[in-house]
């Protein structure tokens, strides 16, 4: 075999290693960006959940009304804003939205009216999913459909064990897409 032949498959050997390589840690990248991606939305929504948590204990010492405890409770979650792109709701036992800080004209209307993109009520899909599960992540997916596109998202949300209030929040592929690939480069 000459010398010549001998360079190509050495070339072509390492070449393919480092192709294998760069493929495998994008995956391993895709794995971290995802879990980390989870974990950040877990994060604010328990921050959320703890807020209605000490409130329900404030009801519950009878260091204020339960009336005054959600009106107090309220009022702070419908200020709670992270970021322009990340929201945490609250809906209450009944399925309405209690605090949506982003989009305020969905207070005091029904998650059950919520619809994806195929039209299927999201609220019917929350509370079929969580049940009588309380302080419990529960994690789903679901279709959008926002300007005649449709939005993948991956969502989290957790029913607290007193007042029976749900707290969720979520990530849209896109962003998570997005997030990947900024770390990516």
């Amino acid at each position: 075999m000459s010398l010549r032949a001998r360079i190509m498959i050495f070339v072509g050997v390492l070449f393919t290693a480092l192709l294998s390589i760069a493929i495998l840690g994008l995956q391993v990248l895709s794995k971290s960006s995802e879990s980390d991606n989870i974990a950040r939305i877990n994060q604010l929504m328990k921050s959320t959940t703890n807020i209605v948590e000490q409130f329900e204990i404030f009801a519950a010492d009878k260091r204020m009304t339960t009336e005054e405890a959600k009106a107090y409770a309220t009022q702070i979650l419908r200020e709670n804003k992270y970021h322009k792109s990340e929201y945490v709701y609250v809906v209450d036992n009944n399925m309405n939205f209690i605090a949506s800080p982003h989009d305020p004209q969905l207070h005091d209307t029904s998650f059950n009216e919520f619809k994806d993109a195929y039209n299927r009520s999201v609220g019917q899909m929350v509370e079929s999913l969580v049940g009588d599960k309380t302080n419990e992540i529960i994690t789903y997916h679901w279709v959008s459909e926002r300007e005649g596109d449709m939005v993948g998202l991956t969502s989290v949300v957790q029913k607290t064990e007193d007042w029976g209030w749900y707290v969720g929040t979520g990530i849209s592929y896109a962003e998570a897409n997005e997030r990947y690939w900024s770390s990516a480069s």
